[in-house]
């Protein structure tokens, strides 16, 4: 898909996703709740949606960029000494696609934000271990402080129950869904 598409399509869900996070926080005031902090809700619900969008280019550039792109990968991990690197990278692409629907949609927030901790906690352990540079590394060589953060933000996620612009809430609340559902996303 075209960049220029993908940017328009972007501006119009963060404009539809203003008006409607707009409209919620005015209704609120409108019954008389002025000094409640319901713009923080609507702003952990931006910043969850924007977490799970930051993961589009990882998972594209391992699954759908080609085997040109997919082979530099592959080729990084076989030069780190990894056995199998074509089945990870392609495991990780799948983990990333995984947790970038978890958060950008709100389907299985939970489970998605405790895998995607998980897996930002052993990548960066590994990489670290390897020497393998982050972007945010710096000449010292540390460079973890910046995947713990994005981790703790991502973990935070699977604390509370399912927010109201998410599936897992319209499922909940508007639909019959099925228990063993029912208690993966409110585990």
């Amino acid at each position: 898909m075209p960049v220029y598409i993908m940017t328009l399509i972007f501006f119009i869900k963060v404009i539809q996703f203003m008006l409607i996070a707009k409209s919620s926080i005015n209704q609120i005031y409108k019954l008389g709740f002025e000094n409640t902090d319901y713009h923080l809700y609507w702003l952990s619900i931006f910043i969850r949606i924007l977490l799970g969008y930051d993961f589009i280019p990882y998972f594209c550039e391992k699954l759908f960029e080609g085997t040109m792109i997919r082979s530099k990968e592959i080729d990084d991990f076989h030069n780190l000494g990894i056995i199998l690197a074509n089945i990870i990278v392609i495991s990780t692409g799948i983990i990333e696609f995984f947790c970038s629907l978890t958060l950008s949609c709100g389907f299985l927030t939970r489970i998605g934000s405790i895998i995607l901790t998980l897996y930002l906690m052993v990548t960066t352990y590994i990489s670290l271990k390897f020497g393998y540079k982050f972007a945010w590394v710096s000449s010292s060589g540390t460079g973890w402080n910046y995947p713990i953060l994005w981790s703790a933000i991502i973990f935070s996620y699977a604390l509370f129950q399912p927010s109201e612009f998410s599936i897992d809430k319209f499922l909940l609340k508007y639909r019959k869904t099925p228990k063993w559902l029912k208690k993966i996303i409110t585990f």
